[in-house]
């Protein structure tokens, strides 16, 4: 029981920290966007 618990706890910071990275690239989206980058798709 103890390790479901560990990996719930994980799973769910990882969740946190997969989040705070999408606001990031959205930032870079929009920032690419202002630029013109040829790159973006």
């Amino acid at each position: 029981m103890g390790q479901f618990d560990k990996r719930v706890f994980l799973a769910r910071r990882e969740h946190q920290r997969l989040g705070d990275e999408k606001d990031n690239q959205d930032e870079v989206k929009d920032l690419r966007r202002e630029a013109r980058d040829p790159n973006e798709v």
